[in-house]
């Protein structure tokens, strides 16, 4: 199958995480808008590493691959890599720690940097399939 086809489902999947993370961020559910906002950044992470010719899916996977494939070959920055942790950390923090309090500012601040991602993560999608296309060989290598 073609890496785009393949890459734009869980392109589609982050943005509408990134809505939800919003919705709930306005409503008041800081916890939950993190979450939403850790898996906004994961599913673009996939999408990117799908170009790659990855298939990781689980949460360490896709986080191990995202280190390799992406930070030290410098497909994206350092600062990426610490965003997607920083954002899972918080996400299991809240769904599993007995006692976990975000403040509607620190919550604001995951879902903005989710957003960041996310953008970078559809910039570099189309970057790939562009120069798979121009030079018709793999993205990856």
């Amino acid at each position: 199958m073609d890496p785009l086809i393949e890459a734009r489902s869980p392109l589609e999947l982050s943005r509408e995480k990134l809505r939800s993370a919003d919705h709930l961020l306005r409503s008041g559910f800081t916890s939950d808008a993190v979450s939403r906002a850790y898996y906004a950044a994961f599913n673009a992470a996939r999408a990117v590493l799908l170009m790659l010719g990855s298939r990781a899916r689980t949460h360490e996977d896709v986080a191990h691959e995202f280190g390799l494939r992406v930070i030290r070959e410098g497909l994206g920055d350092r600062e990426l890599g610490r965003t997607l942790n920083l954002l899972r950390q918080a996400r299991e923090e809240g769904d599993y720690a007995p006692i976990f309090t975000v403040s509607k500012e620190e919550a604001a601040e995951l879902v903005e940097r989710a957003r960041s991602f996310v953008s970078w993560a559809e910039r570099t999608v189309e970057l790939l399939a562009s120069s798979r296309r121009v030079g018709g060989g793999s993205a990856g290598g």
